[in-house]
């Protein structure tokens, strides 16, 4: 594990690996796993947030009243001229997506 974000930029350098590579490898050492359990796990954990995402309600709150509405605050504030929808339809969104999924495919061509 690294100690800080500067040790692993110096990694890069000398390793000639990108940032994220060096994270990964960093990973895979630590719990013992193979690349491919690395980008499972991820893909997993991309998923439930995708799905969270997709089925988030911005008007519900929790039983006290303390929580909830801040994501859709959020959201009004990060793309006041961008679109009028709620995340899930959200052209920003939509495009963040995109983004993300092509990244995967990059980086672990065999998704």
């Amino acid at each position: 594990m690294y100690k800080s974000l500067e040790e692993i930029c110096e990694m890069t350098t000398k390793e000639g690996k990108p940032f994220w590579k060096i994270v990964q490898e960093d990973d895979c050492r630590e719990q013992g796993i193979s690349e491919g359990e690395a980008f499972e796990q991820m893909r997993g954990m991309y998923q439930a947030m995708r799905e969270a995402d997709d089925n988030y309600d911005g008007k519900l709150k929790s039983a006290s009243g303390l929580v909830g509405t801040d994501g859709e605050k959020m959201h009004a504030a990060r793309c006041p001229t961008v679109c009028h929808l709620s995340p899930p339809r959200c052209s920003f969104s939509a495009r963040n997506d995109r983004f993300l999924r092509r990244k995967a495919k990059t980086h672990h061509p065999s998704s």
